[in-house]
């Protein structure tokens, strides 16, 4: 499986001796007249929110902010160009960079990606002052995608599905970067984040925060390189209880198929194992993670990583169907094909909307997000527009062949919009509460039965609309 490994660049790839904030203070003046408070914390924070925190603490509104963010930020980049070339001698690569990166290039499991607050520019000019290549890099979310860096897991993910047609599930992005905001960016996607403190923060208060490794730095190569391949990253926990029946201390594991725990225990050696797929409802309460099972039973997990465990479950359990990854292929799945010539374009428009909805939902952050992606009453109201087109586009102002014709496309589609029906119904169910995944389940497949509905509906409207030509 591809991991798709995005790093940070400040304090995690290189440091750039300040030329960043010598670069955006110079702005700030220029553009608001003044930097707000001097010793105010950039780290770990995108470029528009940075700004965004100085000028509210210098008394100014979002409003006004928002009226000069471009400008400023444009200044900015010309600025940090200025401070780079000024600094050259200083801005330096940070320790095993270099080596780890050649050791993921030539993984053919691995692709290289950035997750940045820098924007774009910005970040393209920090790697090339340090010689570091940002080609690189082929995948890239920085803080001129979202002002939010809890944001740009999703963002990244979106790009690798879009541009290289690599779709990577959440538990197999890894995020690498020198603050807890890199640690607790990648959460709401199952990310894993592997910490290294060469920043402002040291081993032990980046390991407060639950990554899945840490180190001093990036020099241990192979080290650092099996922590990002690890398929299951490990989790300690303080006891597990099953029913009433208690394992003690152990090790918690989340992989594709299962949640296990190795229990310590020398005297009663034993691994308790949950398929994901039995698993009904998860909650949490302070260190203590409850899972119910769909037989009835409890598990219950005392753990000081309680919540990453929680994180990481319910990112695995709520994965998307595997049909809707291959939209494109929807409708070409048969030995015929439409003989008119505007087959592969009404195809397109007819599976447009679906394809979006995929579209939205991978860059969702929130369960809800996700489901809000496909929202049904708008397809099927795309739907029956694109039909009310071919009809149209067929017979004009020939109201009594346009009218047969868009009855016999709408009863053709009728199995499709059942399906959309029943999605907007489990899609209601599945919102009405985030910890019962039955409901989430229950969506899952029926998202899964609506696209093979699209699917038999569009080869039925296919034959339709070739027995029906364009009107000359």
């Amino acid at each position: 499986m591809m991991r798709l490994v995005l790093f940070d660049i400040d304090g995690t790839i290189l440091l750039s001796d300040g030329a960043g904030r010598r670069a955006v203070n110079r702005a700030l003046v220029e553009v608001f007249g003044t930097i707000g408070p001097s010793d105010h914390r950039f780290d770990g924070k995108t470029d528009p929110q940075i700004v965004r925190e100085m000028m509210r603490l210098a008394g100014h509104a979002d409003d006004h902010i928002d009226a000069r963010m471009t400008p400023l930020l444009e200044r900015y980049l010309e600025l940090l160009h200025e401070e780079l070339r000024a600094g050259a001698g200083r801005v330096r690569v940070m320790p095993g960079v270099c080596e780890l990166l050649d050791a993921l290039e030539a993984r053919h499991d691995v692709l290289l990606g950035l997750l940045t607050g820098n924007l774009a520019a910005g970040a393209h000019a920090k790697l090339s002052a340090v010689g570091i290549d940002p080609g690189r890099f082929r995948i890239g979310a920085y803080g001129s995608d979202h002002e939010r860096r809890g944001e740009l897991p999703a963002v990244a993910q979106l790009r690798a599905r879009e541009e290289l047609g690599v779709d990577v599930p959440g538990h197999h992005v890894v995020v690498i970067g020198d603050t807890p905001a890199d640690i607790d960016c990648g959460r709401a996607i199952g990310a894993r984040a592997i910490a290294v403190a060469t920043g402002h923060y040291s081993v032990e208060e980046l390991a407060q925060h639950s990554p899945a490794a840490v180190f001093e730095d990036l020099s241990a190569t192979h080290d650092v390189v099996q922590a990002i391949i690890a398929d299951a990253p490990t989790r300690q926990t303080s006891s597990t209880r099953v029913g009433r029946t208690e394992l003690g201390p152990g090790i918690a594991t989340i992989d594709d198929e299962a949640f296990s725990v190795a229990s310590e225990s020398t005297s009663d050696a034993a691994t308790l194992r949950i398929r994901l797929a039995t698993i009904d409802t998860i909650s949490l309460d302070g260190d203590e993670l409850t899972l119910s099972a769909r037989d009835g039973t409890q598990i219950t997990v005392l753990s000081a990583h309680a919540s990453r465990l929680c994180d990481d479950l319910l990112a695995r359990c709520r994965a998307l169907p595997e049909l809707t990854r291959a939209l494109r292929a929807f409708g070409s799945r048969r030995g015929r094909r439409g003989v008119r010539e505007s087959t592969a374009i009404d195809q397109q428009r007819f599976f447009a909307p679906f394809l979006e909805a995929r579209r939205k939902a991978g860059g969702a952050g929130h369960p809800a997000a996700v489901i809000a992606a496909f929202d049904a009453a708008a397809l099927i109201a795309e739907l029956e527009a694109t039909l009310t087109e071919f009809a149209m586009e067929r017979h004009g102002d020939y109201a009594p062949a346009r009218r047969a014709l868009h009855a016999e496309l709408m009863d053709l589609s009728e199995p499709l919009r059942l399906a959309l029906e029943a999605l907007r119904i489990a899609a209601s169910d599945a919102m009405s509460s985030a910890e019962d995944l039955r409901g989430w389940r229950v969506w899952a497949l029926q998202l899964r039965d609506t696209f093979e509905a699209a699917d038999r509906v569009w080869l039925t409207l296919d034959v339709a609309l070739d027995a029906t030509p364009w009107r000359s």
